[in-house]
């Protein structure tokens, strides 16, 4: 089989032999560690290549995700290596063959067949509460969260995206860059829905989770826009309840349904408005330090993943 998108000009191979590539490289990398050797079973790979800037060609600013599935958790380990180091080297290694910005995530098959599952119930979910294939959704994308769900949800309906544009502090122009040129390369209707927060408002989102704060408060704006579009289901996934109704417009968390795996969440965009809540509360780095260690718990999250954020929580 080979890879259909253009990852790179020089980039013809077919996707054992790219299997049989890394497993040569990860041998190597573990001899060169000193790393006891040890058979490793690579199950599938998948390569997407995402914009990271909008209209801009420049290579270096593309971001390609090869997703490794290893059979086993053991499998897992050793791909990764003590610390990260055998796929941080191999990820050096593969920039021979793929001259985008590399981003490797190690997964466990057994771990995407569960996950699989979960999806498939999620969408049952939204079946039973009148949601068929096909029909018209209405996504908030917002942040890179958003970004992800949406690039799910558009395999099973016919999406139309909005954002709330109130003001750079919520929406930074790098942010709504990035959105609108994967919206535009996906051929995805969208609107930028203009909008103000409430000075009441304003004044909390240094003490709460500031995105799901703004993004529930300006609410009224997308049902509104919902029923200018004949649109019945929106997705809003930083809403408190799994679902919701508002003026006969059914309102729906999807992370709620289907807590993705985070890794699964492209690191396209940050929150200006998260990093200042950070910076100013105290009690806003302990409620997001607390969330990466439940979702550790919980498997949503890597335990290398996870200490990594939590050490750029703690430095901001």
């Amino acid at each position: 089989m080979e890879f259909t998108n253009e990852i790179s000009n020089s980039l013809r191979v077919t996707k054992d032999e790219l299997i049989n590539t890394i497993l040569e490289k990860v041998y190597d990398i573990r001899k060169e560690l000193n790393l006891n050797h040890c058979d490793i079973n690579i199950v599938n790979i998948e390569l997407k290549d995402i914009n990271s800037s909008s209209g801009d060609n420049d290579k270096n600013n593309k971001n390609c995700y090869l997703t490794i599935y290893a059979h086993t958790r053991s499998d897992k380990s050793s791909l990764i290596g003590p610390g990260g180091w055998v796929i941080g080297k191999l990820r050096e290694e593969l920039k021979e063959l793929i001259d985008k910005n590399l981003i490797i995530i190690v997964e466990d098959y057994g771990d995407k067949i569960i996950n699989n599952e979960k999806k498939e119930k999620a969408l049952n979910y939204l079946l039973n509460i009148g949601l068929n294939k096909g029909d018209n959704i209405a996504v908030l994308v917002q942040c890179e969260y958003d970004i992800s769900i949406i690039d799910y949800l558009k395999n099973y309906y016919t999406v139309y995206a909005l954002s709330f544009e109130a003001g750079t502090f919520v929406l930074p122009y790098k942010n709504k860059n990035i959105i609108k040129d994967y919206l535009i390369s996906n051929k995805i209707p969208h609107k930028f829905i203009s909008c103000k927060l409430d000075k009441s408002i304003l004044s909390l989102l240094s003490d709460e989770f500031p995105c799901d704060l703004a993004c529930n408060s300006l609410i009224n704006y997308a049902v509104e826009e919902c029923k200018n579009k004949n649109i019945k289901y929106f997705i809003n996934n930083h809403g408190k309840n799994k679902y919701d109704k508002k003026y006969n417009i059914r309102i729906i968390n999807f992370l709620e349904l289907h807590p993705f795996k985070k890794s699964s969440f492209k690191n396209y965009l940050s929150c200006p408005l998260m990093i200042q809540s950070c910076k100013k509360n105290k009690n806003t780095k302990i409620k997001l330090i607390n969330k990466v260690v439940s979702d550790t718990y919980d498997g949503l999250m890597e335990p290398t993943g996870s200490s990594e954020k939590i050490m750029k929580i703690l430095n901001l």
